[in-house]
């Protein structure tokens, strides 16, 4: 044994004779210089141990986690979160106040359709139908497509999804097709008696709250009541008609579901789900400082007594809990027994901390939906420029994903749907599933925050092709890049008729030969060429674009 170890063991022998405790350790690192398995043994039972956050131990917040599936922590939860949110978007001004900034900005007036084929006079011809029905698509609503949009994508955001059902008249095979929008709460819950095993789409299939499944857990049927189950009023049918459950295809439905982030999860979450006790929170502190700044403009007084009361409640009972002459009014000064005093009530609550608090919960709610606290509260009066635009460009992200995300699950299913059984009606051309497939759906586009700024900027991005004219015309709300070329052409030449007419000079004068030395130079007309007339220089410029001008906003007269 070498001196080193010697004097080591020495040591280690020293310090355990005093503390049993530090000699243990010194000898357990001992061990694992020299003892491979040891060692290996010793660092997999510390990796053992996980993470620290799965650790709990006293002083640290409780945790209430569970290892079920989606649908097992989603469901038994989902009927009291839906409740809850539908309260506050009712009831609280902030919740209210978010949702309707979330419907004016994902959906605004109306996503509009546009049909974007290669063939120009079918996206015409598809555009014209989808614009004449478009109204009509939710009879028992009775609402304009755009409100029913809004309505559509709030119960989502409320409910955590919606479901809506195509319809056609049996009896009218003729008639045109139309829709439903149908509450989640109408479907069969897993309490309420089931089909048997006959009546499933898949024998090895199953039912999860009202969404049939197969062996493999694609939806395949929806369980949906005719009336929802705890409407007040029958509407016209018999009570038990609410429990009856009607078997619909799920070719014939769209689930739009928001919030999924597991897999197997079967329904969405509503989106209030995180801050719905943050909300209710803000709304009874702003309650509670309103109480407190009426009750310090009021006189608020308790009278003290020795003397011995048999009936308290009967006592408190009375007006103003005492008994007085007269009513109580500004300046009046009452004579009290003897043993009585009177103690005033002064709230006490710290105002001038009220709004920053406010903002801090508010700041916590922006986190939660993808939106700033200026977002939140509708204002940006103590914000910059900077901030002011920083806020809104990231919650215009957000806005654009929901968007996206409403496009895909149910504005192109109607579509295509709509398309499709005309198509089989014969009320539009003959078109393939391809075609119906190209659709594209614009919103009504954003204001610029600075124009000056922001134009240069496009012109820069226009002018070094990072930006194609297209993406800058959807960001202002400009579905068809070739209408506006073509109805700037349009204005261009009715502006340059006007002008001839009146006998006004041209708006662009023509380009004349250089001035001063070098006249070789001159970019004017050739002069062996003939001088060419303005009705000539007319026709060059529209004659390929008349029939196409023609087409926008009522067009002009064609010139050839």
């Amino acid at each position: 044994m070498a001196f080193g170890d010697s004097l080591r063991n020495g040591v280690d022998w020293v310090v355990g004779l005093f503390s049993a405790k530090a000699g243990a350790k010194r000898a357990h690192f001992r061990r694992l210089e020299r003892d491979y398995e040891y060692r290996e043994a010793f660092f997999s039972a510390m990796r053992a141990r996980g993470y620290r956050a799965a650790r709990e131990k006293a002083g640290n917040t409780p945790w209430a986690g569970s290892d079920m599936s989606a649908d097992g922590e989603l469901i038994p939860d989902l009927r009291v979160l839906r409740a809850h949110q539908r309260e506050l978007e009712r009831d609280d001004p902030l919740a209210s106040g978010l949702a309707r900034t979330f419907r004016n900005d994902v959906v605004g007036d109306e996503l509009r359709a546009q049909s974007v084929t290669p063939d120009a006079d079918l996206n015409r011809d598809l555009e014209d139908y989808w614009n004449s029905r478009r109204n009509d698509l939710f009879p028992a609503i009775g609402l304009p497509f755009g409100a029913v949009q809004r309505l559509i994508y709030a119960m989502a955001r409320r409910d955590g999804g919606v479901l809506i059902k195509r319809t056609k008249d049996a009896g009218k095979p003729a008639a045109a097709m139309t829709f439903e929008v149908v509450e989640l709460d109408r479907l069969r819950p897993t309490a309420v008696a089931g089909p048997s095993v006959g009546e499933l789409g898949d024998p090895e299939g199953w039912i999860t709250e009202g969404i049939e499944k197969d062996r493999t857990g694609k939806p395949v049927a929806y369980w949906i009541s005719e009336h929802h189950p705890r409407d007040i009023i029958p509407r016209g049918k018999a009570i038990q008609n609410r429990w009856k459950y009607i078997r619909v295809p799920a070719e014939d439905c769209i689930h739009y579901r928001r919030n999924v982030d597991r897999a197997g999860q079967s329904f969405g979450v509503p989106d209030f789900y995180a801050i719905s006790q943050d909300l209710k929170d803000i709304d009874l502190l702003v309650l509670a400082s309103l109480k407190r700044s009426q009750i310090a403009a009021c006189m608020a007084a308790f009278i003290k007594s020795d003397q011995g009361i048999d009936d308290l409640f009967s006592t408190t009972a009375r007006r103003f809990g005492y008994e007085l002459d007269q009513q109580i009014e500004p300046g009046m000064i009452f004579a009290l027994y003897p043993g009585e005093d009177v103690h005033t009530l002064i709230p006490n609550f710290p105002t001038p901390e009220l709004v920053p608090f406010i903002v801090m919960l508010c700041r916590r709610v922006g986190a939660a939906v993808g939106v700033g606290w200026e977002v939140v509260l509708g204002g940006f009066g103590d914000s910059n420029y900077s901030a002011a635009r920083t806020v809104l460009l990231e919650a215009r992200k957000t806005y654009g994903v929901d968007r996206h995300d409403f496009v895909e699950g149910v504005l192109r299913w109607i579509w295509r749907n709509v398309m499709e059984d005309a198509r089989l009606r014969g009320a539009i051309p003959p078109v393939d599933d391809v075609a119906i497939a190209q659709n594209d759906w614009q919103h009504q586009g954003y204001q610029w925050i600075d124009p000056q700024k922001e134009a240069n900027a496009t012109k820069v991005d226009l002018e070094t092709g990072i930006r194609t004219l297209r993406q800058v015309l959807r960001e202002k709300g400009i579905a068809d890049w070739r209408d506006h070329i073509d109805q700037k052409l349009e204005e261009e030449l009715y502006e340059q008729e006007q002008r001839e007419a009146l006998g006004l000079p041209s708006k662009v004068p023509e380009a004349g030969p250089a001035q001063g030395a070098g006249s070789d130079m001159a970019t004017g007309p050739d002069k062996d060429e003939p001088e060419k007339d303005s009705s000539d220089m007319q026709m060059s410029l529209t004659g390929p674009l008349a029939s196409r001008l023609g087409r926008v906003n009522g067009g002009v007269a064609c010139l050839s």
